[in-house]
């Protein structure tokens, strides 16, 4: 057994290799040694982060009006 990262691996039966990339546009690229490369596109993450960032600074915007408004005690 391996270890690596707290996680336990058991010993590999073979000699396969693969290599993961990792992006921003490309979320994942896995490329196996017997020439395979699958890609994971990030674009749909990517957009859902920038949505929740504009709300975010939305919400924060409506709090800090909202704080001005009312007398603190």
């Amino acid at each position: 057994m391996l270890l690596f990262l707290g996680l336990s691996l058991s010993q590999p039966k073979d000699e396969r290799v693969v290599s993961i990339g990792l992006g921003i546009n490309m979320l994942a690229t896995v490329t196996l040694d017997i020439c395979t490369a699958l890609s994971y596109r990030g674009f749909s993450v990517k957009a859902d982060y920038f949505y929740f960032q504009k709300k975010i600074a939305e919400l924060d915007r409506l709090k800090a009006a909202f704080l001005s408004l009312v007398p603190l005690t």
